[in-house]
Formats: C-alpha cells, structure tokens, sequence
C-alpha cells in the first residue's frame, strides 16, 4: 500500500518544531497554552487521522507502508500524543541551546554558516551531513530524556572529533529512559495486512503456526514483511526499533518449500522472542542458546541444505 507525501509531511513537520523552539524565548514555557504549540499538535493530529483514514479505506493498516513511511508514520503518532509532544519540544530547546554552545569552541567546528537539527525516529542513532554550506544534524528521538552529559556527549561526536565517547552513548539506548521512548513510538497498531502476502506465501498465516508449534503463541505478531528486492546475502532481518520482520523475496516462490519460508521466520522469531545478550560491552545475537533454540525446528537440516543449494545455483 502506498500514501504518497507520509515522508514529506513529517519532514515539514520538523522543520516546524525547529521554527517553533528557535521563535520562543530561552525562558518561554512550553505547554499548549501557547496558541504554536496547539496549532502543531492539531496539524499532527489531522495528518495522522488522514493516514488511518485512507488505510482503511483499503482494507490495511499503516503497518502495510513502506518501511521509510512507516517509521514516519509512527512518529507522527507519537508526536499526536500531548505528552510526548511536549517533551519532545523541551528536548529540541534543549538540545539546540547546548549546540549553540558548543560552537562557539571554534576549535572544534568548521566555521558552518548555517546549522539545522532535528530529533526524529530513525535507525542510527546521530548523525551529521554538510550540504550547500549547512549542517544538519539529527538525532534519534530515543534521546529526548537523556541527561546533560550524555546530549553533550551525542553533540560533541556529531560536531566535532571526539568519538571516544560513543561506548558510553551506546549504553544509554539499553537503559530504562531510551528503551521507553522506543516502545512509546511502537504503540500498538494493527498488525499488517497486505504486505505480509506474498505470491505464494502469507507471512501472517505462517506465523500463525509457528507461534503455535514454538511459542505456544506467547509472542505477538510483529510487522511482518517481505523484501522489495530479492538478494541472496540474508534471508531475513528482525528490526527491533519498529518490531518489523523482512523475509528476502527471493523464498516466495512455488519451487521454495513452505517449510524454508517457516525456518527463516522462526529464526527472526527468535531474535524478537530472545533478544541481544551483552557481556563486556560486547553483543551478542547468536549465542549458544540461540543456537539450541533454533535447532528445534523441526526441517532445519534440510531447510539449511536447500538455502546453501540456492546460493550454489544463483550464484
């Protein structure tokens, strides 16, 4: 399913937020008492409506989006909540005056003549890029409740050079406030209905079967999707910041046995269903018990045999 313009729209959106933190004055209160706080929550509000609106129009949900609409969506429903849009805005103030700060070390920066930033869900955590003499800087919205030390720390490795902080930045996103602001951005929402059919395989009812036979149905549905390419370098992901399973394209087709198309499924299950282990600030998705886990499946020799045989003919 597509709606054109979700992307564009919520790209407009932080251009307005941006506008609306640079127009208030640093001690200003930030509520919707204010008439721009209320009038961006509305248009919020009114784009999200639009978008539940004409998906079910079609029978879907936004689930069925596209990946880059999707995340754009969930932002937007995330933002039409008060609370959230508030503290949202604190954050951008905040983030944006600390910023200010730091460039007056010109030691640090090059001499940019303009600099924009923007706090949205995306999957990096920060990043910069120079464009037509500009800056931009975004940051991942997980971040909005972060302490001084670990925002200065965000903007000191997107601004300057500094990158020896970053292990410490990466242990904020497995602490309780980050991991709050994520499951916030992936609310509950109907899980999708179209794009996990395939031409010869529904990721729906497949999952239906393996939650039965493996997880006695204790794990709820993620969004579950097939590739718009096919590729023979994985066969399947798990995105845990949108709870979104992509199987390669290139199984849903009548030669590939159904219970292939079930062992990939089942392994991303896993990831969702097990999560990452960490020792010594080290990560680790395929541990030993992954592995004992994923060996239940019932076909996984010969799901492992007929993967390897396609690689062998398509390469």
């Amino acid at each position: 399913m597509q709606i054109t313009n979700i992307v564009k729209f919520s790209h407009q959106i932080g251009l307005q937020i941006e506008d609306l933190v640079n127009s208030l004055n640093g001690n200003q209160l930030i509520s919707f008492i204010n008439p721009a706080v209320l009038e961006l929550h509305t248009i919020i509000h009114n784009g999200v409506s639009k978008i539940e609106q004409i998906a079910e129009k079609h029978h879907a949900s936004p689930a069925d989006l596209p990946n880059s609409s999707f995340r754009s969506y969930q932002w937007l429903k995330f933002l039409s909540q008060k609370k959230w849009l508030l503290t949202h805005l604190h954050a951008h103030r905040e983030f944006s005056s600390m910023m200010k700060s730091i460039i007056k070390n010109r030691s640090m920066l090059a001499p940019y003549p303009k600099m924009r930033l923007s706090i949205r869900h995306m999957n990096y955590l920060f990043f910069s890029r120079q464009q037509n003499g500009t800056l931009f800087v975004e940051i991942n919205e997980g971040f909005i409740h972060a302490p001084e030390e670990i925002r200065k720390m965000i903007l000191v490795a997107t601004l300057g050079k500094k990158k020896n902080n970053n292990a410490i930045i990466r242990d904020y996103i497995r602490t309780e406030p980050y991991r709050s602001v994520m499951q916030a951005l992936q609310q509950p929402c109907q899980p999708n209905r179209l794009s996990s059919r395939g031409t010869c395989y529904d990721l729906a009812e497949i999952f239906i079967v393996i939650n039965e036979l493996y997880f006695r149905n204790q794990i709820k549905q993620p969004r579950l999707v097939w590739s718009v390419r096919r590729s023979l370098r994985r066969m399947g992901t798990y995105e845990p910041d949108s709870d979104t399973i992509t199987i390669n394209r290139i199984l849903d087709h009548r030669d590939v046995p159904a219970f292939v198309v079930e062992y990939i499924l089942y392994h991303e299950l896993l990831h969702k269903h097990l999560g990452i282990r960490e020792s010594n600030g080290r990560r680790f998705a395929h541990t030993s018990y992954f592995r004992a886990e994923e060996n239940k499946f019932k076909k996984k020799k010969q799901a492992d045999q007929f993967i390897k045989d396609l690689n062998r003919i398509l390469n």
